[in-house]
């Protein structure tokens, strides 16, 4: 039977701001100011794997804040040629707040975050799919190995009012929170045959906001610090692939301070307390035994949106254009051995997250935000609490 292959790739996204001016993407405070430089580099990193039936898939994780449709469809575009499916491409971005903007011409994202640059747009598909290719050309025999384990201590439900804060108090509450937490790590890695480290997925849920609305430098942010760690930990030549999960009320501990040089500090730090209980998980990894690729997708057209905090007045299609450039949006599953990663295009809370989990037959790995942004996902009970991950949600 032919063997399970993979391969995985990285690209440096990172713009060159001798050349084009961009702000950075994430937070409304900083008022589309420019970015002053480049703190550490933003990448695509891809995975390709090829089951023993030669199914063919990849998952993309992206140093962005989020990916929108028209960036997904363009990478798709580009990968047609090259055995890929459009439902077996999963694209998602860490949400670092951080990195940069330039690649949305929704009016919203124009007014928010900063100007739409064509060649941002342009430059930055060609690296995600580059990644792809690279990945894809780097296929080999692997043994895949996975391990789950709950890790305490390094993240916050900031729906629960027990807890502190922002401004770099982003602590746990005295006595037990009263709202769920997703302190789930998983790692999936990769071995060949000359037991060499092809690379590693890593799963985890937090928002990437160790650095504040102060910082004006480009910026993986944590996740950044943990993939570097983990490749050095794994070997010369290995990738690691960072996806986050239900982060959507989950924050870091702690998060920012609006003190740039403090908070570069914590981000390493952070980084590096992720990326040591990473490792522990890495090396706790068993053989999967028999790797298989499933996939599919379905693509929706939004056709209503409702603003909560304007009474829930549902928008006239112009003005949900002006929020969408694309109102077609992907929800796809992507089964990896027995992981089945659910791309939620958006940011789903932990509660949400436990709901959509429920739908997958065996181990769910719900990744957000992927292929698409529609904001917050929220329950039925949260919407109708007034939070700011409600107002948010469309």
């Amino acid at each position: 039977m032919p063997q399970f292959q993979a391969g995985m790739a990285k690209m440096d996204m990172t713009p060159d701001l001798g050349r084009v001016s961009v702000s950075l993407n994430g937070y409304g405070d900083r008022r589309k100011a420019p970015a002053m430089g480049v703190l550490d580099p933003v990448y695509a990193r891809a995975l390709v794997v090829k089951d023993g039936r030669g199914r063919l898939a990849a998952i993309v994780g992206t140093d962005l804040c989020y990916v929108n449709t028209e960036l997904r469809e363009m990478v798709l575009d580009r990968l047609e040629t090259s055995g890929f499916a459009r439902d077996a491409v999963l694209i998602a971005a860490t949400h670092t707040h951080s990195s940069f903007t330039g690649y949305d011409r929704a009016f919203i994202a124009k007014a928010i975050m900063g100007s739409f640059e064509p060649e941002i747009l342009t430059d930055t598909a060609d690296a995600i799919a580059q990644a792809v290719l690279d990945a894809n050309a780097n296929l080999r025999p692997v043994i895949m190995s996975s391990a789950t384990r709950d890790v305490d201590g390094l993240n916050r439900n900031r729906q629960d009012p027990g807890f502190s804060h922002g401004l770099g108090k982003s602590t746990k509450p005295e006595g037990e929170g009263t709202f769920p937490t997703n302190n789930r790590m998983t790692v999936i890695s990769f071995v060949d045959e000359e037991q060499k480290t092809v690379g590693a997925v890593l799963y985890w849920s937090a928002h990437p906001t160790v650095l504040s609305p102060k910082n004006k430098f480009l910026s993986a942010d944590y996740p950044g610090v943990v993939d570097a760690r983990l490749e050095e930990e794994m070997g010369e030549g290995s990738v690691a692939l960072f996806l986050n999960g239900t982060l959507g009320d989950l924050a870091p501990i702690p998060d920012w301070e609006e003190a740039v040089a403090t908070e570069v500090k914590m981000m390493g730090e952070y980084g590096a307390q992720v990326a040591e209980a990473a490792i522990d998980v890495l090396h706790d990894g068993r053989p999967v035994d028999r790797p298989d690729v499933v996939f599919t997708s379905h693509v929706e057209t939004i056709e209503t949106i409702r603003l909560r905090p304007l009474w829930r007045v549902k928008l006239p299609s112009f003005l949900r254009d002006a929020l969408f450039a694309n109102p077609k949006t992907s929800f796809q599953a992507l089964r990896l051995g027995g992981h089945t990663f659910l791309a939620v295009p958006g940011e789903p809370t932990t509660a949400t997250g436990r709901a959509l989990a429920s739908l997958c037959d065996g181990d769910c790995l719900v990744v957000g935000p992927a292929n698409g942004y529609l904001g917050y996902v929220v329950t039925p009970d949260e919407y109708e609490r007034d939070t700011y991950e409600a107002s948010s949600c469309f």
